[in-house]
């Protein structure tokens, strides 16, 4: 009877549950501020190296190389890494093989449809960083076209009316990036043996 009186018996396995999920809700919220953090880093290394090196359409080139090299070096590392100990690159070794054809003739050839899918992504990301640095002003100059320094025009007079000056710009960058992230998608899919039914 006093357990009827002090109510339902609350279920053991629910408080590990509802810990679990806590758990993971806060582990979620963690990498999603660091994402955010890391990506707020690169933008402001990517302004700070465009205003210190200046406008133009090279030095802008010369910017985002710099700040996305180490997305290409991570994964053609960790491709040879991979590839490195498979049974091909050791029969070839035992074969009697130079390293250097070992290298150009069996791990590259392994090692690039990685590096290809992540250079289109990385092609949006760079167009995406340009019309970026341009709209504040800081990427090409004026007499060099860019879907930036157009929505950046348009956006002066947005509020006259003339909205079309920035939206069909906006719209063109959304469409540009759009479609070459589905390319991307694409060849990850075509190029990786385990995608392939």
């Amino acid at each position: 009877m006093s357990s009827s009186a002090s109510g339902p018996t609350p279920d053991p396995s629910s408080n590990g549950t509802d810990f679990r999920e806590s758990e993971l809700e806060s582990e979620r919220k963690y990498l999603a501020l660091l994402y955010r953090h890391l990506d707020e880093q690169r933008e402001a290394t990517e302004r700070r190296l465009t205003e210190v090196l200046g406008q133009g359409v090279g030095k802008v080139i010369l910017a985002l190389v710099f700040v996305q090299w180490a997305y290409f070096a991570r994964a053609v590392r960790a491709a040879a890494l991979v590839e490195r100990g498979k049974e091909y690159v050791e029969a070839a070794q035992c074969l009697g093989l130079s390293r250097s054809r070992i290298l150009f003739s069996h791990l590259l050839p392994n090692c690039l449809p990685p590096v290809i899918v992540i250079a289109t992504i990385q092609v949006a990301h760079a167009i995406a960083a340009e019309a970026t640095l341009s709209f504040l002003g800081i990427g090409l100059p004026i007499t060099e076209p860019s879907l930036g320094l157009l929505i950046a025009n348009g956006y002066q007079v947005l509020l006259a009316g003339l909205y079309w000056i920035s939206v069909f710009p906006g719209l063109l960058l959304l469409a540009l990036i759009f479609s070459i992230n589905i390319v991307g998608d694409r060849l990850r899919e075509a190029l990786n043996p385990r995608l392939q039914k």
